[in-house]
Protein backbone atom coordinates (compact mmCIF):
# COMPACT_ATOMS: atom_id res chain seq x y z
CA UNK A 1 0.00 0.00 0.00
CA UNK A 2 1.36 3.35 -1.10
CA UNK A 3 2.31 5.91 1.61
CA UNK A 4 2.19 9.51 0.93
CA UNK A 5 5.05 11.30 1.39
CA UNK A 6 5.60 14.55 3.41
CA UNK A 7 4.32 17.61 1.35
CA UNK A 8 1.32 15.81 0.20
CA UNK A 9 -2.35 17.73 0.70
CA UNK A 10 -5.87 16.93 0.14
CA UNK A 11 -8.01 19.46 -1.72
CA UNK A 12 -8.92 20.63 1.43
CA UNK A 13 -5.55 21.73 2.20
CA UNK A 14 -5.28 18.79 5.07
CA UNK A 15 -1.78 17.06 5.20
CA UNK A 16 -1.91 13.81 4.27
CA UNK A 17 2.07 13.07 4.84
CA UNK A 18 1.79 8.99 6.33
CA UNK A 19 -1.83 8.44 5.32
CA UNK A 20 -2.49 5.69 2.87
CA UNK A 21 -3.79 5.50 -0.48
CA UNK A 22 -7.34 4.04 -0.42
CA UNK A 23 -7.91 5.86 3.04
CA UNK A 24 -10.19 8.80 3.63
CA UNK A 25 -9.38 12.50 4.32
CA UNK A 26 -10.02 12.72 7.77
CA UNK A 27 -10.95 16.45 7.38
CA UNK A 28 -12.82 16.28 4.35
CA UNK A 29 -13.84 12.34 4.18
CA UNK A 30 -12.65 12.32 0.76
CA UNK A 31 -10.77 9.20 -0.50
CA UNK A 32 -6.90 9.49 -0.92
CA UNK A 33 -6.29 8.64 -4.30
CA UNK A 34 -2.64 8.32 -5.98
CA UNK A 35 -1.46 11.54 -7.58
CA UNK A 36 -0.67 12.61 -10.84
CA UNK A 37 1.58 14.89 -9.90
CA UNK A 38 5.44 13.92 -8.79
CA UNK A 39 7.88 15.62 -6.73
CA UNK A 40 6.87 18.81 -5.31
CA UNK A 41 4.36 19.06 -7.69
CA UNK A 42 1.96 16.97 -5.17
CA UNK A 43 1.42 19.61 -2.80
CA UNK A 44 -1.68 20.87 -3.63
CA UNK A 45 -1.63 24.45 -2.15
CA UNK A 46 1.39 24.98 -4.00
CA UNK A 47 -0.63 24.56 -7.43
CA UNK A 48 -3.03 26.22 -6.33
CA UNK A 49 -1.15 29.10 -5.89
CA UNK A 50 0.85 28.67 -9.15
CA UNK A 51 -2.86 28.59 -11.21
CA UNK A 52 -3.37 32.06 -9.43
CA UNK A 53 -0.43 33.49 -10.68
CA UNK A 54 -0.54 31.80 -13.81
CA UNK A 55 -3.88 33.15 -14.61
CA UNK A 56 -3.12 36.71 -13.21
CA UNK A 57 -0.42 36.45 -16.17
CA UNK A 58 -2.43 35.01 -18.69
CA UNK A 59 -5.13 38.10 -18.08
CA UNK A 60 -1.84 40.73 -18.69
CA UNK A 61 -0.94 38.45 -22.01
CA UNK A 62 -4.40 38.66 -23.26
CA UNK A 63 -4.28 42.43 -22.81
CA UNK A 64 -1.16 42.81 -24.88
CA UNK A 65 -2.58 40.49 -27.61
CA UNK A 66 -6.00 43.24 -27.95
CA UNK A 67 -3.60 46.06 -27.53
CA UNK A 68 -1.14 45.32 -30.07
CA UNK A 69 -4.16 43.31 -32.10
CA UNK A 70 -5.73 47.24 -31.86
CA UNK A 71 -2.60 49.20 -32.97
CA UNK A 72 -1.88 46.67 -36.02
CA UNK A 73 -5.27 47.61 -37.29
CA UNK A 74 -5.31 51.25 -36.63
CA UNK A 75 -1.66 50.49 -38.92
CA UNK A 76 -3.56 49.09 -41.62
CA UNK A 77 -5.97 51.60 -42.04
CA UNK A 78 -3.34 54.78 -42.28
CA UNK A 79 -2.89 55.46 -38.54
CA UNK A 80 0.40 55.17 -36.50
CA UNK A 81 -1.90 53.68 -33.04
CA UNK A 82 0.49 55.09 -30.89
CA UNK A 83 -2.07 56.30 -28.53
CA UNK A 84 -2.82 52.72 -27.50
CA UNK A 85 0.85 52.56 -26.00
CA UNK A 86 -0.65 54.10 -23.33
CA UNK A 87 -3.28 51.69 -22.51
CA UNK A 88 -0.36 49.74 -20.61
CA UNK A 89 -1.95 47.63 -17.69
CA UNK A 90 0.70 44.74 -18.36
CA UNK A 91 3.44 45.82 -16.19
CA UNK A 92 1.56 45.89 -13.09
CA UNK A 93 -0.49 42.56 -13.91
CA UNK A 94 3.06 40.91 -14.68
CA UNK A 95 4.18 42.19 -11.24
CA UNK A 96 0.99 41.13 -9.24
CA UNK A 97 1.43 37.42 -11.24
CA UNK A 98 5.20 37.26 -9.79
CA UNK A 99 4.52 38.28 -6.24
CA UNK A 100 1.60 34.95 -6.37
CA UNK A 101 3.82 32.71 -7.90
CA UNK A 102 6.54 33.30 -5.15
CA UNK A 103 4.14 32.16 -2.47
CA UNK A 104 4.13 29.05 -4.17
CA UNK A 105 7.82 29.11 -5.32
CA UNK A 106 8.67 28.27 -1.59
CA UNK A 107 7.54 24.69 -2.25
CA UNK A 108 8.12 24.58 -5.57
CA UNK A 109 11.69 26.08 -6.51
CA UNK A 110 11.05 25.81 -10.33
CA UNK A 111 8.49 28.63 -10.02
CA UNK A 112 11.02 30.53 -9.27
CA UNK A 113 11.87 30.74 -13.21
CA UNK A 114 8.54 32.49 -14.01
CA UNK A 115 8.99 34.44 -11.14
CA UNK A 116 12.10 35.95 -12.25
CA UNK A 117 11.00 36.16 -16.09
CA UNK A 118 7.85 38.13 -15.20
CA UNK A 119 9.53 40.18 -12.60
CA UNK A 120 12.27 41.35 -15.72
CA UNK A 121 9.14 41.86 -17.84
CA UNK A 122 7.57 44.01 -15.22
CA UNK A 123 10.63 46.41 -14.31
CA UNK A 124 11.42 46.74 -18.38
CA UNK A 125 7.75 47.76 -18.95
CA UNK A 126 7.53 50.01 -16.57
CA UNK A 127 11.13 51.73 -17.84
CA UNK A 128 9.97 51.24 -20.95
CA UNK A 129 6.83 53.02 -20.67
CA UNK A 130 8.56 55.88 -19.10
CA UNK A 131 10.94 56.41 -21.37
CA UNK A 132 8.30 56.91 -23.76
CA UNK A 133 6.09 59.41 -21.74
CA UNK A 134 9.19 61.25 -21.52
CA UNK A 135 10.20 61.40 -25.31
CA UNK A 136 12.90 59.16 -24.97
CA UNK A 137 13.85 57.56 -28.81
CA UNK A 138 14.65 54.07 -29.53
CA UNK A 139 18.05 55.13 -30.48
CA UNK A 140 18.54 56.24 -26.48
CA UNK A 141 21.18 52.71 -25.50
CA UNK A 142 19.17 52.93 -21.90
CA UNK A 143 15.74 52.26 -23.74
CA UNK A 144 17.31 49.40 -26.13
CA UNK A 145 19.32 47.83 -23.41
CA UNK A 146 15.80 47.84 -21.64
CA UNK A 147 13.75 46.54 -24.79
CA UNK A 148 16.52 43.44 -25.25
CA UNK A 149 16.31 42.25 -21.36
CA UNK A 150 11.64 42.56 -22.05
CA UNK A 151 12.78 40.54 -25.41
CA UNK A 152 14.71 38.02 -23.03
CA UNK A 153 12.52 37.49 -20.30
CA UNK A 154 9.63 37.12 -22.45
CA UNK A 155 11.08 34.61 -24.71
CA UNK A 156 11.72 32.34 -21.51
CA UNK A 157 8.64 32.67 -19.90
CA UNK A 158 6.71 32.19 -22.97
CA UNK A 159 8.65 28.92 -23.53
CA UNK A 160 8.29 27.56 -19.67
CA UNK A 161 5.01 26.31 -19.62
CA UNK A 162 6.24 23.14 -21.87
CA UNK A 163 9.22 22.90 -19.23
CA UNK A 164 6.56 23.22 -16.18
CA UNK A 165 4.39 20.86 -17.41
CA UNK A 166 7.22 18.22 -17.56
CA UNK A 167 8.23 18.53 -14.58
CA UNK A 168 4.74 18.24 -13.39
CA UNK A 169 4.41 15.17 -15.04
CA UNK A 170 1.23 15.97 -16.82
CA UNK A 171 0.09 13.19 -19.04
CA UNK A 172 -1.73 14.67 -21.63
CA UNK A 173 0.16 15.12 -25.02
CA UNK A 174 1.91 18.64 -25.38
CA UNK A 175 2.07 19.08 -28.86
CA UNK A 176 -0.29 21.91 -29.54
CA UNK A 177 1.37 23.44 -26.02
CA UNK A 178 4.31 23.27 -27.95
CA UNK A 179 3.42 25.14 -31.11
CA UNK A 180 1.53 27.95 -28.71
CA UNK A 181 4.89 27.93 -26.70
CA UNK A 182 7.02 28.55 -30.38
CA UNK A 183 4.72 31.45 -31.27
CA UNK A 184 4.92 33.14 -28.20
CA UNK A 185 9.01 32.73 -28.25
CA UNK A 186 9.22 33.68 -32.13
CA UNK A 187 7.17 37.44 -31.75
CA UNK A 188 8.97 38.58 -28.26
CA UNK A 189 12.05 37.06 -29.85
CA UNK A 190 11.92 39.16 -33.37
CA UNK A 191 10.92 42.28 -31.24
CA UNK A 192 14.14 42.07 -29.48
CA UNK A 193 15.73 41.31 -32.83
CA UNK A 194 14.36 44.49 -34.47
CA UNK A 195 15.86 46.63 -31.47
CA UNK A 196 19.40 45.01 -31.92
CA UNK A 197 19.53 45.85 -35.72
CA UNK A 198 20.62 42.62 -37.17
CA UNK A 199 20.48 41.67 -40.54
CA UNK A 200 18.38 38.85 -39.50
CA UNK A 201 15.05 40.70 -39.11
CA UNK A 202 15.35 41.79 -42.84
CA UNK A 203 15.47 38.08 -44.05
CA UNK A 204 12.12 38.06 -42.07
CA UNK A 205 10.19 41.33 -43.61
CA UNK A 206 12.02 39.67 -47.07
CA UNK A 207 10.28 36.69 -46.46
CA UNK A 208 6.80 38.14 -45.69
CA UNK A 209 7.01 40.09 -48.94
CA UNK A 210 7.78 37.23 -50.85
CA UNK A 211 5.06 35.09 -49.17
CA UNK A 212 2.41 38.61 -48.94
CA UNK A 213 3.79 40.61 -52.09
CA UNK A 214 1.25 43.28 -51.22
CA UNK A 215 2.74 43.44 -48.00
CA UNK A 216 0.77 42.72 -44.51
CA UNK A 217 -0.54 46.68 -44.30
CA UNK A 218 0.93 47.29 -40.56
CA UNK A 219 4.13 47.05 -38.85
CA UNK A 220 5.86 43.95 -38.46
CA UNK A 221 7.20 44.38 -35.52
CA UNK A 222 3.63 45.33 -34.32
CA UNK A 223 2.20 42.38 -35.41
CA UNK A 224 4.95 40.20 -34.08
CA UNK A 225 3.77 41.86 -30.42
CA UNK A 226 0.34 40.72 -31.28
CA UNK A 227 1.87 36.96 -31.94
CA UNK A 228 4.09 36.65 -28.83
CA UNK A 229 1.80 38.32 -26.38
CA UNK A 230 -1.01 35.35 -27.59
CA UNK A 231 1.06 32.54 -28.49
CA UNK A 232 2.64 33.00 -24.49
CA UNK A 233 -1.20 33.33 -23.51
CA UNK A 234 -2.13 30.38 -25.10
CA UNK A 235 1.05 28.45 -23.70
CA UNK A 236 -0.36 29.23 -20.19
CA UNK A 237 -3.83 28.86 -20.65
CA UNK A 238 -2.95 25.15 -21.89
CA UNK A 239 -0.75 24.32 -19.17
CA UNK A 240 -3.42 25.74 -16.27
CA UNK A 241 -6.17 23.40 -18.40
CA UNK A 242 -3.88 20.47 -17.96
CA UNK A 243 -3.37 21.02 -14.24
CA UNK A 244 -6.79 21.44 -13.40
CA UNK A 245 -7.98 18.34 -15.12
CA UNK A 246 -5.41 16.52 -13.38
CA UNK A 247 -6.33 17.10 -10.31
Amino acid sequence: MTVLEQGARCRCDYDLAGRSVGERCPECGAVIAPSRFRGAWTDSWARRRFLLGASVFIGAAAVETIRAGLQFVAQFFGSDGLWLVWLNFVAPLCLLAAIVLATAARRVALIWLPVTALAARAVCEAAMFHARSVGWLMEIEVYRWFFIVWAAASVSAAMLPVVIARSSGQPQSRAAMWCCCLVGAFGNAYCGLTVVDTGITQHIRDLIQWIAPGGIGGSSMTLSFALGAAGTALGYLLLVRGIRRAE
